[in-house]
Formats: C-alpha cells, sequence, structure tokens
C-alpha cells in the first residue's frame, strides 16, 4: 500500500487509467503518427482476423496506442535475431495457415528492408480472398532509438543508431503489389483501411 493507504491494486488501476485518458488525448492530435496508426488499424481489424508486428516500435505502439481489439483477434510478434528480421516470413507462413481470414501486418520501414526479399518473392500472398494487408511505418529507420536515451547524443544517434532506408519504400512495395496507398494525413489513412 502507498502512504496514504491505497492498495497497489489501485494505484495500478489508477495510473493505468491516467495513461488512457493521455493516449486518448494524443489521439485527437491531427498529425498522423505511429500512435494513430496502430489505433486506426486495431480498430478496423474484424473478429477472427491477425495481427502480426514487428518486434519494434510496432509491438509497442499498437501495446501503447491499439485499444481495445475485436473478439477474437489474434496478436503476433516474432523475435528475430536482431530483433526485426523475418517478421514479413512469418506473416507470410501465418497467412498460408489462415487462408479465408484477413491477416494484417504492422511493419516498420527498416523492419521492411530486413525482410523485403519474402515480400517479394511472396508477393502472390497478397491476392485471394480473404484481406492481407501491410502497414509500413515510414519513419525514416530506427524509430525506436528516438525514444531511447541515445537520442539526446545527436552526434552519435544518427549515424550510429538511426539507419534511415536509402530507397523509397512505396515504390518497394509496387514492386510486390500494385495496391498502394501513401497516407500522410489520418484520413487518407482512414479510408485506406
Amino acid at each position: 500500500a502507498s502512504s496514504d493507504g491505497e492498495s497497489w491494486a489501485s494505484q495500478w488501476r489508477r495510473l493505468d487509467q491516467e495513461v488512457t485518458e493521455v493516449v486518448d488525448q494524443a489521439m485527437r492530435n491531427d498529425d498522423l503518427w505511429s500512435g494513430q496508426t496502430a489505433r486506426l488499424l486495431c480498430q478496423a481489424l474484424p473478429d477472427q482476423s491477425c495481427i502480426h508486428m514487428a518486434s519494434s516500435l510496432a509491438v509497442r505502439v499498437v501495446n501503447t496506442c491499439g485499444g481495445t481489439l475485436n473478439e477474437g483477434v489474434d496478436v503476433t510478434a516474432n523475435r528475430g535475431v536482431n530483433g526485426i528480421d523475418g517478421t514479413i516470413a512469418t506473416w507470410m507462413g501465418q497467412i498460408q495457415c489462415r487462408q479465408q481470414s484477413t491477416s494484417v501486418c504492422l511493419i516498420g520501414d527498416l523492419a521492411l528492408l530486413h525482410d523485403a526479399g519474402t515480400m517479394l518473392i511472396r508477393a502472390a500472398e497478397f491476392e485471394g480472398d480473404a484481406a492481407r494487408v501491410l502497414v509500413v511505418l515510414d519513419n525514416d529507420g530506427g524509430g525506436i532509438f528516438d525514444h531511447l536515451p541515445t537520442a539526446e547524443h545527436r552526434s552519435a544517434h544518427v549515424p550510429l543508431f538511426v539507419t534511415p532506408p536509402t530507397c523509397d519504400v512505396a515504390s518497394l512495395c509496387r514492386a510486390a503489389t500494385e495496391q498502394v496507398v501513401v497516407a500522410e494525413d489520418r484520413a487518407t489513412l482512414s479510408d485506406a483501411i
């Protein structure tokens, strides 16, 4: 119990509610950011669908900002050698197992580049009756590192931790499928989802 007699469980629930209110307030911001992307995506997932997330920024924004999921939505992630490799390969394997259900992958631009070969080789799996949606958080690579203490050391942070992609992510995705939407605002993303 705290000094004022509040139980640990009560403190936890109160703090959880405070964080929820702060996150909900941030969702009202008009600027599109990764948290809004996660919230819009999670709200749109139908019952019995699947969301697979890269193990870096994507899994954290869904955990913090995703909100409540519909009934029976499977949430998966895997941890590759570098944390982000193999994300698309795992997702494509899940698609094979869940052929009739909606399957979504939320991934950052850097994780996409780590597994772009799988996306290009298995592009046919984006076709079919069930929806297959790959959502890329295009944040100039290594966005998770902006949340760590290294971000305070600009001279080392960008050259050693942040790894901006040197390719056009949308063009790379167009090599796998013609159905690519580049959303730079909340309305465009919401319509696309």
